[in-house]
Order: C-alpha cells, then structure tokens, then sequence
C-alpha cells in the first residue's frame, strides 16, 4: 500500500481511451522492489505511526479551526453591535456602482490571456483583454450560494479584471469602507433581499436597499 501510495501512477495511465486507465498488463510488466520481511516490517511500522500521528493532527488542527471561526464571528458581530457613533446609509450612498460596465463573455468567445475572469463566486477564467483596472467589491448577484453560504458573497478584487454580469460591482473612496462593508456583507443574513426560487438573485434594486 505505502509502495503503491508513493508510485507515480500517471506514468502507468493509457490515455488511448475516454478515460485514462492502467491496464493490467502495465501493471504485470512493471518491477517493484520487495526488500526481505524484517525490513518491510519495520518501513511498516514507521509509515503506520506516522499515518496515525498525522490523523490526530488533523483532527486536532480542524478542531481549532472549528473554535478560531466561531471566536472570530463572535467579536466580528460585537465589533459591528458596540460600534458607536455609526450613522445609517445605503450601499448606493457610500460606493459607486459599475454594473453597466460588464460584460459577459461566453467560454467558446473567449480567449485565453492573464486577467483573471470574474463571476459570482470568483476567478471562472483568465482572458486576453480587461476592462476594469482597480480596487473593487464584488457582490454576488445569483446562485446557490447567495442562499448557501459557503463561500464570501462579497469579495475584493484589485488589478485589471473582467467582470461577467453575475457579480455586481461596487468602487469605494477609501480602503476600509470597502473592507468594512466586504466584511459586514458576509456576515449579515440577505434572505429577505433575494429573490427567486431555484436561481436565487440579488438584483440591483434589492442591492442598494441594503
């Protein structure tokens, strides 16, 4: 098995087929070294403890991020409920919205390049050309995961980018505000923003009602 584990099967594959596959005649034809028993025993031996340290370690280690993530939301919530002297805006107020600058581009059109390709959820692609080029916050406009969660709704990009029309496009004044609403966005619950049954949207107009 520790052998088999440490072999590089790519080297074993035909690719003659839909799908890649090792062949049992690769595997018949192939030399594997087999060193007398004691000695398998003890590489063995080494290999099972280190395989048993390193499940402890990852459990303890999930643990902790476990606990690290509940701690960080914890004083997250309490930094925004104890914030004093906070006055009340929409998100139209204190950012600049670009929506109108995007354009989707659909995989067969595009073509390959080193600016990175924005959609919903991040980088879907990297093309030839860019038409954004700066500090943005990008807020999902649709999918499953406006709903689900597991990954930031809001997100910051920087550089020169293209952005598809499933992500809306904020440009603040300043650094902090954008990361303080990037923030405050994902840790907010915007149910009551979303529409749609199947396909889950936030559209502009329940966007800036934020």
């Amino acid at each position: 098995y520790y052998l088999m584990d440490s072999v590089d099967l790519i080297s074993f594959a035909d690719y003659s087929g839909a799908m890649p596959s090792i062949r049992k005649s690769t595997m018949e034809n192939h030399y594997f070294p087999v060193p007398p028993l004691p000695v398998q025993q003890e590489i063995v031996r080494i290999l099972d403890s280190f395989t048993e340290l390193t499940a402890e370690l990852t459990a303890e280690l999930t643990a902790e991020l476990t606990a690290r993530k509940k701690q960080y939301a914890y004083y997250r919530d309490e930094l925004f409920r104890t914030a004093k002297d906070a006055s009340v805006h929409y998100l139209n107020e204190i950012s600049d919205n670009c929506d109108n600058q995007r354009r989707p581009v659909t995989s067969g059109n595009r073509i390959a390049g080193k600016y990175p390709y924005y959609g919903a959820s991040g980088i879907v692609d990297y093309v030839d050309d860019y038409i954004f080029d700066g500090d943005y916050l990008l807020i999902s406009e649709d999918g499953a995961n406006l709903l689900a969660r597991s990954t930031p709704i809001a997100f910051s990009i920087a550089g020169k980018n293209w952005v598809n029309n499933h992500a809306h496009v904020l440009h603040f004044d300043t650094y902090d505000t954008r990361r303080y609403v990037e923030i405050y966005l994902n840790s907010i619950d915007l149910s009551s923003y979303i529409t749609g049954g199947a396909q889950p949207k936030l559209n502009q107009k329940n966007l800036i009602k934020i």
